[in-house]
């Protein structure tokens, strides 16, 4: 983990609105099921991107509240539907792993919510944190956190 100060950038994608516990639920979890849709339109638009992103956005509350998710790119995506999310300048803790998905990144989600367990953390703005594929088995999750003073 190291902390970082990612400057802002756009990505455009499709979106879900969902939950923790919802997640924890095979019945009831929406992410994969967003992931599946967006590799299916973008085999369909021949997109093949180098960079894929998760973003995690408009928290109701903190970690047991509503959040959305939308797995997005840089630039267009080749969807009508395409939600355009603006991600500003920030501060951020980032975790980085290395494995095949999707099993890599929920340990990393794991190794994450196990840090914020700890006293003496930074503090989460719960604004923005993201999910950033760099390759197929390359991930590195940014948790935004309040500037310290």
């Amino acid at each position: 983990m190291e902390r970082v100060k990612r400057e802002g950038f756009s990505v455009s994608g499709i979106s879900i609105r969902t939950t923790n516990k919802e997640e924890m639920d095979p019945e009831k979890g929406k992410i994969a099921g967003l992931w599946q849709d967006f590799w299916t339109i973008c085999n369909k638009a021949g997109q093949q991107p180098t960079v894929v992103y998760g973003i995690y956005s408009d928290y109701a509350s903190d970690q047991h509240g509503e959040f959305d998710v939308t797995a997005a790119v840089t630039g267009d995506f080749p969807h009508v539907e395409q939600r355009e999310v603006k991600i500003p300048t920030g501060n951020y803790l980032r975790f980085v792993k290395n494995g095949p998905c999707p099993e890599t990144v929920i340990a990393l989600w794991q190794e994450v919510w196990d840090f914020f367990v700890q006293n003496e953390t930074p503090e989460r703005t719960y604004l923005f944190d993201l999910e950033e594929y760099t390759g197929p088995e390359s991930v590195a999750i940014f948790i935004g956190i309040k500037e310290e003073v």
